[in-house]
């Protein structure tokens, strides 16, 4: 669902910022590609959003980058592992 919107966004020309947990299967450089190639720019950094410092770096980066933040989209997932 994050990359459909990342790219949805993108075709509207929103700039993204990505977090995606280290951990994840997912590939974000996968999200990076379709992002930019449906016209838009994108950042994607590791994220842990059980760690405010995490979420933090995050905004300062997306901040730092493009000058502010207009839309915030919370779309973290549970990795929960079974027998």
């Amino acid at each position: 669902m994050g990359q459909a919107l990342a790219v949805a966004f993108a075709r509207q020309g929103v700039a993204v910022a990505g977090g995606y947990y280290p951990a994840d299967p997912h590939d974000p450089d996968e999200t990076r590609r379709l992002v930019e190639e449906a016209g838009g720019e994108c950042l994607m950094l590791p994220l842990d959003v059980t760690f405010t410092a995490s979420v933090d770096d995050l905004a300062a980066a997306a901040i730092k980058a493009y000058g502010r933040i207009d839309y915030a989209v919370a779309n973290a997932g549970l990795l929960r592992r079974a027998p």
